[in-house]
């Protein structure tokens, strides 16, 4: 994963950040300030996904069977040395979309 943020820190929260030069992200942290990344957040959750050798896709399959959901889809990253699993990341629509395919 690109040093965007530390490793070792896994994000609380990200959300999409529209600035002059295009889509970025906030990622917020328990116990530090927020850095601001020039990725999607798209990009993030992947590079999260591959950081933590996640399939996006199997895991939706098996979110989406077990608890009858439909997109869009929570996602959760393993944590070993936490006792409670690790995190799960569930997206909301923040606001109305503006434009086609608007990510919101």
């Amino acid at each position: 994963m690109p040093s965007a943020w530390p490793v070792s820190k896994i994000p609380i929260l990200f959300r999409p950040v529209y600035t002059d030069t295009g889509s970025s992200t906030e990622l917020l942290f328990a116990d530090s300030p927020p850095v601001y990344d020039n990725r999607s957040v798209d990009s993030i959750r992947l590079a999260l996904a591959r950081e933590y050798a996640v399939d996006l896709k199997a895991q939706a399959r098996k979110i989406a069977r077990d608890f009858k959901r439909c997109s869009p889809l929570p996602f959760f990253l393993p944590e070993p040395v936490r006792k409670d699993g690790g995190q799960v990341f569930i997206p909301f629509k923040m606001r109305r979309p503006r434009i086609t395919r608007d990510r919101v």
